[in-house]
């Protein structure tokens, strides 16, 4: 599944490995590109400003926003995106918020001068934006490594690694099969992509007949349920296959407590369920929800949705819900 073995030049393998292992983020240097260029360039933004007059506010902070260097190589839409980049605690809500105020949207209606709450609230968020270090951050959490220099060991998806990108750490190791980096901007959706497969591996060799897994939200199936439903049936098995599984071989079960819950059923005879998971790892997207739902309302010109916490939910975490029949 996995490409991209490289000739070595200058660094060894071994250097290079424990450089590349030693943060969670990996930055794959763009031809021509020096180390240390983004970390500068993340120092040269704010050049020592720590607020503006609120006559400008907006506008300050609209150019602060988008002279942050790394955003231009990911996507400051896509909350995903963002918690992939094991930014400090406070930025991305902060950052999912100020595109928010910058893209007009929730705007509170009966203002009795708009422009005048806009500011203001475009003040506060630049207070906020410019007490991040982000250089800290860059030091912490990011190795560079040129494209000619990746070990052996080192793995991306096909098509991957591309100059000028960054990639995350595959979340947990696997023994004697190397080390996987994923694109940030698609980080969350290949893990769960990854899940649902050992999920639907899992649930056949446990003896399921019949697995249905499709689209949900808190009121039901989405509209796309159909072009996000999978069905796979299976003729039916003898019981005694059940004493061959070994559930070690299974690299996610062992952080998805309700699968465990389905294995031990199993062996107790269990002979239909019907549950959910969805594309979240670790609950970092839900955290990151919860404080840009706590973050929003303390400005006065947005005013999200009451169940704004909850719609965020359906649109980022892609839950599945799945049903399963044993033979």
């Amino acid at each position: 599944m996995f490409r991209n073995k490289h000739k070595k030049v200058g660094m060894s393998a071994e250097a290079a490995l424990s450089q590349a292992l030693s943060k969670p983020l990996l930055y794959v240097l763009d031809h021509g590109e020096s180390p240390n260029e983004l970390r500068q360039d993340y120092q040269t933004v704010f050049r020592g400003q720590t607020d503006v007059s609120i006559a400008r506010a907006e506008l300050e902070l609209t150019k602060a926003f988008q002279s942050l260097a790394f955003l231009s190589n990911a996507s400051i839409t896509s909350l995903p995106t963002l918690t992939a980049l094991s930014l400090p605690k406070a930025a991305v809500p902060l950052f999912w918020t100020i595109h928010s105020l910058l893209q007009e949207e929730h705007q509170t209606l009966g203002l009795d001068n708009p422009i005048h709450h806009r500011n203001h609230d475009a003040r506060l968020l630049y207070k906020q934006l410019v007490q991040l270090d982000l250089p800290v951050w860059y030091n912490q959490s990011v190795s560079e490594i040129a494209l000619d220099k990746i070990p052996d060991q080192v793995h991306f998806p096909p098509e991957h690694p591309i100059p000028g990108k960054m990639y995350r750490h595959y979340p947990y190791g696997i023994k004697d099969r190397g080390h996987f980096y994923y694109p940030v901007t698609n980080y969350f959706s290949m893990l769960f992509a990854d899940r649902e497969q050992e999920l639907i591996t899992l649930l056949s060799d446990l003896g399921a007949t019949k697995i249905v897994i499709e689209s949900v939200n808190n009121d039901g199936l989405t509209s796309e349920a159909v072009r996000h439903r999978k069905v796979f049936e299976y003729g039916a098995r003898p019981p005694a296959s059940l004493g061959t599984i070994n559930v070690k071989g299974y690299h996610w079960l062992t952080y998805e407590p309700t699968w465990q819950s389905v294995v031990n059923e199993r062996f107790r005879g269990l002979s239909s369920i019907e549950f959910e998971f969805d594309m979240d790892v670790m609950g970092l997207l839900k955290s990151q929800i919860r404080s840009i739902d706590q973050l929003m309302p303390e400005l006065d010109s947005m005013t999200p949705p009451h169940n704004y916490k909850e719609t965020l939910c359906n649109e980022v975490i892609k839950t599945r819900c799945v049903q399963v029949q044993f033979g």
